[in-house]
């Protein structure tokens, strides 16, 4: 599994878009852990989107286990600069394989899932992500912690 990603500083807020693909010459999932450990030590707020809508063949469970373990020791940490995740997804395997990772650890913030077929203008869920909350509806889910 492997993305590219894109950061954006907003009003003190940092904003980490990721797009999952089956491009091999991107970053790596253990790239992505290591984002995460490092957003977290620069002690800033911040907010994910992870985009999974590129994604053709379900990734294999291991990445949903180590997924789950990588929350499991996060949230032993003293303070969680996460704020909140969004995730665009268009498959029902990837949703399941949210249920799973979910179902075996709880997340560290809230999580939302936004199901949605078309591509989302990116501006919009940077706005979406950012604002001081989303309200669950027929396309969102939330996930707490």
């Amino acid at each position: 599994m492997n993305y590219y990603r894109e950061i954006y500083d907003i009003e003190g807020l940092r904003v980490v878009y990721v797009t999952f693909s089956e491009n091999r010459n991107l970053y790596t999932f253990e790239d992505l852990l290591e984002l995460w450990l490092h957003l977290y030590d620069s002690q800033i707020p911040f907010r994910f989107i992870f985009d999974t809508r590129q994604i053709i063949s379900i990734p294999p469970i291991m990445y949903a286990l180590r997924m789950a373990y990588f929350i499991y020791h996060l949230k032993k940490r003293h303070h969680h600069y996460l704020e909140r995740s969004l995730i665009l997804i268009n498959k029902k395997g990837i949703s399941r394989m949210l249920d799973f990772i979910f179902a075996v650890q709880s997340p560290v913030a809230p999580v939302y899932i936004y199901r949605c077929e078309s591509p989302p203008d990116k501006k919009n869920m940077i706005e979406l992500v950012i604002q001081e909350s989303i309200v669950e509806g027929p396309d969102i889910t939330e996930i707490l912690p």
